[in-house]
Formats: structure tokens, C-alpha cells, sequence
């Protein structure tokens, strides 16, 4: 399928598993609870009930929370009326933005998205700003991280 050697990926997932055992825990952990309560839960209770493949499972907290992270980043971006959203897919949300304007428009964009208002996020969060007429003909204008703000003193 992607054409590595299955020896070299057992290899590798082995690593893995012996570098981060603690990823391995919290997915035990997440499997047990969705057995024992018939749903898995997000940071912020959102919930996916029954029937649900273990590869769901592992995903869903994870891609809730970035689902919520942008419903958050977009309903403070609701408040802005010079920003045009016109889709919101998953964690991603796309603007139809002034040409005369978009350097600024992004800096400020990027700045509400990277600080939600949530108090356990403890990694860096990343926005990129890309530009095109469809999803596949995009070309990449700026990438923002909280890493850039915080190296400011921001």
C-alpha cells in the first residue's frame, strides 16, 4: 500500500511504542472507557456514542477538540464584519478576504485563532493561510504558530 518494507515498519512502530508507552496507555485507557460507557468523550463532553471502530475511538478526542478549537476561533471571528467567512470544514474555516487588505486581515485572523480560550491546550497551535480558486489549486501565504508569539513575548 505505501510501499515500505513491513519489516522496517514493524521496526518503526516498535520504537514508537518503546519511545511514547504513555500514548499506548491513554489509548487502552480510551478503548476501556468507551467499552465500559458505550460512548468516548472530547476534552469539552462532546460525545460519540456506540458503534464506534477503534480507530474512531483514538481519533475522536483529538479531532473534536481541534473541531472545537475552530468553532471557537470562528465564532470570535463572528464578531469581525470585515472578514467574510464562508466555510467552515472541520479545522479549517475559509474567508473571502479584500485583496487591498489580506496581509493584515491574516495577521489579525491568525492571532484569534491561535488563542482560544481553552486553559489545558499545552502545545504549540499552528494556523496556515493558504489561497487559490478550489482546494486543490492552493498556494501557501503565511503560517502562523504560538510559538512565533511567544518567542515576540507576546
Amino acid at each position: 500500500y505505501m510501499q515500505v518494507d513491513m519489516d522496517l515498519a514493524y521496526e518503526l512502530q516498535k520504537e514508537f511504542w518503546d519511545e511514547y508507552p504513555a500514548v499506548r496507555d491513554w489509548q487502552k485507557k480510551l478503548v476501556s472507557d468507551y467499552g465500559q460507557l458505550g460512548y468516548v468523550e472530547s476534552l469539552l463532553g462532546r460525545r460519540r456514542y456506540a458503534p464506534v471502530e477503534y480507530n474512531e475511538i483514538i481519533n475522536t478526542t483529538l479531532q473534536n477538540l481541534a473541531s472545537d478549537i475552530t468553532l471557537d476561533a470562528q465564532n470570535r471571528l463572528s464578531t469581525q464584519t470585515q472578514f467574510s467567512q464562508i466555510l467552515n470544514t472541520h479545522d479549517e474555516i475559509g474567508f473571502y478576504l479584500d485583496q487591498d487588505t489580506y496581509k493584515e486581515d491574516i495577521d489579525e485572523i491568525a492571532e484569534i485563532m491561535l488563542f482560544p480560550d481553552f486553559d489545558f491546550i499545552n502545545v504549540p497551535l499552528v494556523a496556515e493561510f493558504t489561497t487559490g480558486p478550489n482546494w486543490y489549486d492552493q498556494k501557501k501565504l503565511e503560517e502562523y504558530s504560538t510559538d512565533d508569539y511567544e518567542q515576540k513575548g507576546m
